[in-house]
């Protein structure tokens, strides 16, 4: 972080590098976590070389780490509608689910990406036909804030949100990152150039730097 030389490399044993869709890394328990979407599993790998894969059920898309270090996922199974779903960093498994009820009003609605914000909130953006916007919604898939402004984001990639509720959303339209305050009001765009086209987020709140990965292979670092 201070003069981003290479550490190490990483070998994730028996995976499908071409399917290898995400990753999220937890400072808590000092493990990193990849979906391997081609082998349909999770895999967990510890910094002290301590490996683990859990099965995958259906298709899924790990979203973040929580605050009490479980994983977050959004997924879906053959003929149900995708839904938020909270994994356990320890064994694996689901341990709560839920749709956002007022997606299942727009026909075109669908998630898109998603963050835990309280043990009983997430904040979730959503793509309905041509438009996008954000939502925070209540564990039990009650509607609690929607975003006013919906058209200003055409084409989310990906979402991280910091602890005092201030979300953004890397968008390729704008090639930058839209920034929303805690009532859900675009405040700022980070226009990035480059050609970048943002795809991944990952937000170092000790030291206020965002880092946005583009679809260049390039990452940028944004000191907030």
């Amino acid at each position: 972080m201070t003069d981003f030389s290479h550490l190490r490399d990483c070998t994730v044993p028996e995976a499908n590098l071409a399917r290898m869709v995400n990753i999220a890394s937890c400072p808590k328990k000092r493990c990193v976590y990849i979906v391997d979407s081609g082998n349909k599993c999770i895999h967990r790998l510890g910094l002290d070389g301590w490996m683990n894969k859990w099965p995958l059920r259906g298709h899924a898309a790990l979203q973040s780490v929580t605050q009490s270090s479980n994983l977050l996922f959004i997924g879906s199974e053959a003929g149900n509608a995708a839904k938020l779903m909270l994994i356990s960093s320890e064994s694996g498994e689901c341990l709560h689910e839920f749709r956002p009820a007022w997606l299942d009003m727009d026909g075109d609605a669908c998630m898109f990406n998603a963050v835990q914000i309280s043990d009983s909130q997430y904040i979730v953006c959503y793509l309905t036909g041509e438009t996008a916007g954000v939502i925070r919604v209540g564990s039990d898939g009650s509607v609690l804030q929607r975003s006013d402004d919906g058209t200003r984001v055409t084409s989310p990639h990906h979402m991280v949100a910091d602890r005092d509720r201030f979300v953004f959303v890397a968008d390729s339209d704008v090639n930058g990152v839209v920034m929303f305050d805690p009532s859900l009001k675009i405040i700022r765009e980070i226009k990035l150039g480059f050609g970048m086209m943002p795809m991944h987020l990952h937000l170092d709140e000790a030291n206020r730097r965002l880092y946005v990965g583009g679809i260049c292979g390039k990452v940028i670092i944004v000191q907030l």
